[in-house]
């Protein structure tokens, strides 16, 4: 193994241990002691924080060090990472904006002209398109960190009814459709509730440290198994062709497709759970003309009243 490798590799691994002996060190890599003493002051010299300690049960220790050794990637792998950013920069608000810039300059600087030029042109060949909104999202990245910290929050929330004041705990952020969401355990009706990022005005903190039921992960698979319990509605759509195309709603598109013979219209049959039919409704509704509901009565019925509401309009 040549020297420099190895150096790495030392480095990796006590910055694993933080306390750790050079006996130790030699037995992991088969080296002798001697080496090990020559490497450790090596890598002090390079700015790793290693101390000695003297006595009986002596040995080294390495400070906390947010600074981690360096890490070689392959081209594959870098381009990896410039496809990840690639998906991120129609983004107007993420949490890391600054830092994943940084690495992305970091990446170009290291690699050479040629792979460079090459990197640089994959953003003319694909687009992780995702719709801008003008909506700021002043509070994403503190809401995030409170989600990692199990952090109380007290936000001032621009809410349907104007604004209102929640005490809650956020426990992970997601984005969907151009907007950054949050779920979260409100604590004045104990139990879980969704917030728009934007929509928060202002925040402050709770120093009470409260055990929040679950996190983003649990939470999902609970409600994935709420859902498989709750009554569902079954739905019968016949679209046009353009109406097919123009359907976003998920439920709608695990539905069973029969089209026609000739291809110029289909028939949906779809099942969703109650709870999501004050979602699917308007998804239905966006598509106009290019869709009509065959069941049941009770959608029909709201997206009449839909209809009226929108012709009493123009009235």
């Amino acid at each position: 193994m040549r020297k420099s490798q190895r150096l790495l590799d030392i480095w990796l691994y006590i910055n694993q241990k933080k306390n750790f002996t050079a006996q130790e060190v030699a037995n992991y890599f088969d080296i002798s002691v001697r080496t090990v003493f020559r490497d450790l002051d090596d890598l002090s010299a390079m700015g790793v924080p290693i101390y000695s300690e003297v006595g009986r049960n002596g040995g080294f220790s390495i400070l906390d060090n947010t600074v981690l050794p360096p890490i070689t990637f392959s081209e594959e792998e870098i381009a990896s990472i410039f496809f990840t950013y690639q998906a991120l920069k129609y983004y107007q608000d993420i949490p890391y904006q600054a830092q994943i810039d940084i690495v992305r300059n970091k990446l170009l600087e290291q690699v050479s002209k040629q792979f460079k030029e090459k990197l640089l042109s994959m953003e003319n060949y694909i687009s992780m398109w995702s719709p801008l909104r003008q909506e700021k999202n002043t509070y994403l990245r503190d809401i995030f960190h409170a989600s990692i910290e199990k952090q109380p929050l007290v936000l001032q929330y621009d809410s349907k009814e104007g604004i209102r004041e929640f005490i809650v705990i956020p426990i992970g952020i997601y984005s969907y459709n151009g907007f950054w969401y949050f779920p979260a355990w409100y604590m004045k009706k104990q139990t879980y509730r969704l917030f728009r990022v934007d929509r928060v005005q202002q925040i402050s903190y709770v120093e009470d440290q409260i055990e929040v039921p679950k996190d983003l992960w649990n939470l999902t698979q609970w409600q994935r198994s709420i859902k498989k319990h709750e009554m569902e509605q079954s739905i019968v759509i016949k679209v046009t062709r353009e109406g097919y195309r123009n359907i976003t709603n998920p439920w709608l598109l695990k539905g069973n497709t029969e089209w026609t013979t000739d291809c110029t219209s289909a028939t949906i049959t779809a099942t969703c759970p109650h709870s999501q039919l004050k979602f699917v409704v308007p998804d239905i509704f966006k598509l106009g003309v290019e869709a009509k509901v065959i069941s049941p009565k009770s959608v029909q019925d709201e997206l009449l009243a839909r209809a009226k509401q929108v012709k009493a309009l123009y009235e």
